[in-house]
């Protein structure tokens, strides 16, 4: 299993190919979703940035770390 973290952001691909995404905030509220897509874990990350450069940001890694594309 491959893990990314960065910008509150904790995204893991589990071994049957599929991905749980969870989001820290500052004040300690947890949001998590498991089973997902490759694309479905980067909508999910882009809708739950603060904004669109942090989104944008954490799909790129995304994209480098798990080898994937969004395009």
């Amino acid at each position: 299993m491959k893990t990314l973290r960065g910008k509150g952001f904790r995204i893991t691909e589990k071994a049957n190919g599929k991905f749980k995404v969870c989001l820290v905030e500052k004040n300690g509220k947890t949001y998590e979703k498991d089973n997902l897509s490759f694309r479905e874990a980067g909508a999910w990350v882009y809708e739950m940035a603060d904004n669109n450069d942090i989104g944008a940001h954490v799909n790129h890694k995304m994209c480098e770390k798990f080898n994937g594309d969004f395009a």
